[in-house]
């Protein structure tokens, strides 16, 4: 009898630490992640194909700064662009202010949008002047 809840006790334990293991490492085994520059990142979501912009906090965390899902992005010393192709299919995108984003202010004080194609061709696209490129995964 005693060598039976030895048994069950050891399994116990073998289940916990493999348990525990799995939901401290899923952001960084299971997730991929890509620097697009400082620190921002092209971020997988589940099912590996939602990704998103994020920023890499000091603490290690990273924060989506533009949703999924990125079908392009482009930056300037000052700008970080996402087109993004939103959940009911539509075109839209996502302007960051690259000068003024830190770790203290949260993501709507530092982001325009969304903003449809028309909006972002006629307000922004010749002020900011940033070359899109395809997002690869």
């Amino acid at each position: 009898m005693r060598n039976l809840l030895l048994g069950n006790r050891s399994l116990f334990v073998l289940l916990f630490c493999l348990i525990s293991f799995s939901f401290c490492a899923c952001g960084d085994i299971f997730n991929s992640r890509r620097k697009i520059i400082d620190s921002y990142y092209l971020v997988e979501g589940e099912g590996n194909v939602d990704y998103t912009i994020c920023r890499k906090m000091a603490e290690g965390d990273y924060v989506v700064r533009i949703p999924a899902l990125i079908l392009s992005y482009g930056f300037t010393d000052s700008f970080l662009v996402g087109k993004i192709k939103s959940y009911d299919n539509k075109i839209e995108y996502y302007i960051l202010n690259r000068k003024r984003d830190s770790d203290l202010f949260p993501t709507k004080d530092v982001k325009i949008g969304p903003l449809n194609e028309t909006e972002y061709m006629e307000r922004w696209a010749t002020r900011i002047n940033v070359k899109l490129l395809k997002a690869e995964y």
